[in-house]
């Protein structure tokens, strides 16, 4: 069985069904860094194809907002073309964003800007029995020193 949420939403109503009904759940973006530690039984697989917007790019700020389907090289794109970039991530051919937060897939500008998980002030996560959870803050000042994303 497999779903493909357009939304936290139905995230959410996703994981609380598999946890109601006792199933494993394989979350996969694009598949690009998930060859190994598979189940034999994925049980129901998400997909997060389903998300993929840019819900917010400030330049000014140096800050975006985007859903973790959306594919790297496309988000990479939307960042050249107001002359910005993420020098942290490792970015692949068919890679997403969550991919690369989920696996902290760093690229060799780990070395002069930090690993990629730096880049990440605000993180909306969904637990096993279907809570929606924030952590951090749009801002550095609103993060206050915490690394919890």
């Amino acid at each position: 069985m497999g779903v493909s949420p357009t939304t936290v939403d139905d995230v959410a109503d996703a994981l609380r069904r598999a946890t109601a009904e006792r199933q494993h759940v394989t979350t996969i973006g694009g598949g690009t860094r998930s060859r190994a530690g598979r189940p034999a039984d994925p049980g129901t697989i998400l997909s997060t194809a389903g998300l993929r917007r840019i819900i917010e790019h400030t330049p000014a700020e140096l800050t975006a907002t985007v859903e973790a389907g959306l594919p790297a090289d496309e988000f990479v794109a939307g960042l050249a073309a107001t002359g910005q970039w993420w020098p942290q991530a490792d970015v692949t051919p068919g890679s997403t964003v969550g991919g690369i937060l989920a696996t902290a897939a760093s690229g060799r500008g780990r070395l002069r800007h930090g690993p990629v998980r730096d880049s990440l002030l605000e993180v909306v996560l969904v637990t096993g029995d279907g809570r929606i959870v924030k952590a951090g803050g749009r801002t550095v000042k609103g993060v206050a020193g915490y690394d919890v994303p």
